[in-house]
């Protein structure tokens, strides 16, 4: 059996730091292969680099990616010169094991967002049922196959990316950035909001720019656009974002430790932690399961499963084969959204037999929802 016959995407550097897009068998680890870029390869000569336009009206955006839109409504710009558009795009060899399926927007009030989806089908149903809701936050999360949403503003999503580009998590690495000597990038700050909470922000870069005054021409003022890790961005001009912004300080180093631990413990990663402190106290972070969580089968494997469904007085019987991720961490959870595609409502689930995989893989994280304030 050809080994290419099942592949996944990856991205490397070569020695001389050129960057390189590749696909390999799935059974080689991409860790593997840029390692001997890395070592073993100076450069490559590329006859023809490789670059699709997607079309936005009569503009359009160049990626190194293979995408095809599937989708695409927009308009603009307007007497006040804004403008917007959204798309359901397919990127056919996302590296690293990125999700493909992308619902994209953009305009240019707020910036740029996307949601990826399970499958391209359950794309194409949001957009057709949502693309003119101007609410894409609340009602995208709600439909079938939704997976996560990423606030992009300023920065580009990292399917838009192009040439050499490094990708920074979701985004493209920044370009054009000012040398600034508060807001470098990489540079970690504690935001206090006008509620009072404390929020901990990446800061990913500075432009500058000016602006002349329209009675004064010659007097001109020099603001500074500041864009963050989480999509968003502040604007010296426009003012303040909360009560007060400033770096993180080395005593306060334990904060963004904690950050890091507790996503470690509700991605499966880790089983609890501890932080310690400088006056010799601890604090010790520990996920406590109920007793129908620990009840839920969520081992990756075979099983036999009765299926009752509500309105049908026959219950379905069979084998279903199930491997946890993070949009399914159950097998309870993946019957009963296979179902709900279909218009179903499940009642109950036995499983009567089931066939453990060996070394498979096995859910062990949390899901969460955001607390509303009152």
């Amino acid at each position: 059996m050809d080994r290419f016959n099942s592949y996944h995407y990856g991205e490397g550097k070569t020695g001389d730091g050129q960057h390189v897009t590749f696909t390999c068998p799935t059974d080689t680890a991409i860790e593997e292969v840029q390692e001997i870029l890395k070592n073993k390869f100076r450069d490559f000569d590329i006859p023809s680099a490789h670059q699709v336009n997607v079309g936005h009206g009569a503009y359009g955006m160049y990626s190194r990616y293979k995408i095809k839109q599937h989708k695409y409504a927009g308009g603009g710009p307007n007497d006040g010169g804004n403008w917007g558009f959204i798309e359901v795009l397919e990127i056919k060899n996302p590296p690293d094991g990125r999700c493909g399926i992308v619902i994209h927007e953009c305009n240019s009030c707020t910036g740029a967002v996307f949601t990826e989806w399970a499958t391209l089908t359950d794309a194409n149903k949001a957009f057709k049922k949502n693309w003119l809701e101007e609410k894409t936050n609340v009602v995208f999360p709600l439909s079938p196959g939704f997976k996560r949403r990423v606030v992009c503003g300023l920065m580009t999503p990292w399917f838009y990316a192009v040439g050499d580009q490094e990708l920074f998590g979701d985004f493209t690495f920044p370009e054009g950035l000012q040398n600034d000597p508060k807001y470098k990038l990489g540079q970690r700050f504690i935001i206090e909001d006008y509620s009072g909470d404390l929020i901990l922000k990446t800061c990913l870069g500075c432009r500058h720019y000016t602006i002349k005054e329209t009675l004064h021409p010659y007097t001109e003022h020099c603001y500074r656009i500041v864009q963050w890790d989480d999509g968003t961005f502040w604007d010296d001009k426009s003012g303040s974002i909360g009560r007060s912004i400033r770096p993180l300080r080395d005593d306060e180093l334990w904060i963004d430790e904690a950050i890091q631990q507790f996503h470690r413990l509700l991605s499966g990663k880790s089983k609890n932690f501890t932080i310690n402190f400088t006056d010799g106290s601890k604090f010790v972070g520990v996920l406590k399961q109920t007793s129908e969580q620990k009840d839920l089968p969520t081992a990756e494997g075979r099983y036999y499963v009765v299926v009752h469904i509500k309105g049908v007085t026959k219950a379905k019987k069979g084998w279903v084969d199930f491997k946890p991720n993070l949009v399914v961490s159950n097998l309870f959870k993946h019957i009963t959204l296979k179902f709900k595609d279909q218009g179903k409502d499940i009642e109950r689930i036995k499983v009567e037999d089931q066939v453990v995989t060996r070394g498979g893989k096995k859910w062990s994280g949390v899901f969460y929802s955001s607390a509303e304030s009152s």
